[in-house]
């Protein structure tokens, strides 16, 4: 089975080896990426995705918009690292784990991260499954982006966003926006609320 990608943004180099060797001792869970902060994510995240990444959250949310959906739009979950009870409480991410709770409850969550991304990978029909860039570009097709605003959002040329666009209607047979419009909805690609 392939392994659930990871990217670490943590500041502190001592909990970052620590965050990275309970990922790396979880079955099925391999560190793609260690930064020494939200911002360095971004910029990894300019060239590559993730699956799960796990971020400090108050340097999460001291980003701009901007950057914070950057971050969201390379992820798929987010496990957020925070120092007290209350913000944990009011976070909306996948999972958020206080260094306090101990290695016990992080290594709990990054199985549930690992168990979850596992899941959606089986589901995942063979052959003509749509990779991950294909997902993406396929629900900035959805939402009405044109191939320079989908280019331009996921660092790519529209050339490459023409590409993708060209395997993604030949893999579903579905040549029409509307038509994979549906399809997105009907996956759980996007939620219909997105869709103007």
């Amino acid at each position: 089975m392939e392994k659930v990608a990871y990217a670490i943004a943590e500041s502190v180099p001592i909990i970052r080896w620590a965050l990275s060797r309970i990922v790396e001792e979880q079955p099925n869970s391999t560190v793609d990426k260690e930064v020494d902060s939200a911002h360095r994510l971004i910029e990894h995240f300019q060239k590559h995705s993730t699956e799960v990444t796990i971020v400090r959250l108050n340097e999460y949310m001291a980003l701009a918009l901007e950057a914070q959906q950057q971050i969201k739009s390379h992820t798929k979950l987010i496990i957020a690292i925070t120092d007290n009870d209350e913000q944990r409480n009011h976070s909306p991410f996948f999972e958020t784990v206080s260094l306090l709770d101990g290695v016990m409850n992080i290594q709990k969550a990054i199985r549930k991260a690992t168990c979850e991304m596992s899941k959606h990978k089986e589901s995942k029909p063979e052959g003509n499954a749509l990779s991950d860039r294909e997902i993406e570009i396929l629900k900035d097709i959805t939402l009405g982006l044109s191939a320079k605003e989908i280019a331009a959002k996921n660092y790519i040329s529209p050339h490459t966003v023409i590409t993708h666009r060209k395997n993604i209607t030949k893999k579903l047979g579905i040549k029409t926006t509307s038509g994979l419009t549906i399809y997105a909805v009907l996956n759980k690609h996007i939620r219909i609320e997105e869709v103007e």
